[in-house]
């Protein structure tokens, strides 16, 4: 099936699986392409540790079909007429979500970062304070990103709102049959989540946003 050709964000722990499995079964693995080697969440990945050599990656065939993955929009703004997605989530959600999948989730990964998370390293409040954990959107992800230039932006707390438009957008019907990984993974989690979340509360009862775009 032909469908427009898509770049779409998965950032980490903001329903990007869920979206790249139903994509992938309507449309097939020769539509919908994993890009999932630019390392943004290892601190020893070329993206963290040589930027431009990381950048020369552009230089990637054009895109024939769907990508998502974790990468950041520009290793593919090369290709020109391309509908560019991005997902999102509440910061403090999103945090929450990434420590509990990388404390407890069976993955086998090189990350040192993920490694010491997984041996117990760091509790929620540390890993909180790690600068690319902390500023994952400003300084990672959408770093020297304008944000206005996607065409859209699926946020997680309104996930189904976010995916019927894009399914409009590309011409298709799909459905996310796959809940949030995090929760079929550790059922205490989501009580967890509520009562973790609320510690990152300012006096005035508000949730403070300390992990979001221009946050410091």
């Amino acid at each position: 099936m032909k469908v427009p050709s898509t770049i779409i964000v998965h950032t980490h722990k903001c329903g990007g699986t869920a979206l790249r499995e139903g994509l992938t079964k309507a449309l097939g693995p020769d539509v919908v392409h994993a890009d999932y080697t630019s390392g943004m969440q290892d601190p020893e990945s070329l993206f963290h540790i040589d930027r431009e050599a990381y950048w020369r990656r552009a230089l990637t065939p054009p895109i024939n079909g769907i990508v998502i993955g974790h990468f950041h929009i520009d290793l593919f703004l090369h290709n020109a007429d391309t509908i560019k997605v991005a997902l999102l989530r509440h910061p403090v959600d999103r945090l929450i979500s990434h420590f509990f999948f990388w404390r407890h989730a069976p993955m086998n990964s090189n990350n040192s970062l993920l490694q010491s998370v997984r041996r117990g390293d760091f509790d929620l409040l540390k890993f909180s304070q790690i600068p690319l954990i902390r500023a994952l959107y400003r300084d990672v992800y959408f770093i020297g990103v304008d944000m206005s230039s996607f065409d859209l932006l699926i946020v997680y707390e309104r996930f189904q709102f976010g995916a019927a438009t894009l399914s409009r957008l590309l011409g298709i019907h799909f459905e996310l049959a796959r809940a949030n990984s995090t929760d079929d993974l550790f059922p205490a989690y989501v009580t967890r989540n509520r009562r973790r979340r609320s510690s990152f509360r300012s006096a005035d009862g508000s949730l403070s946003r300390p992990f979001g775009v221009g946050s410091q």
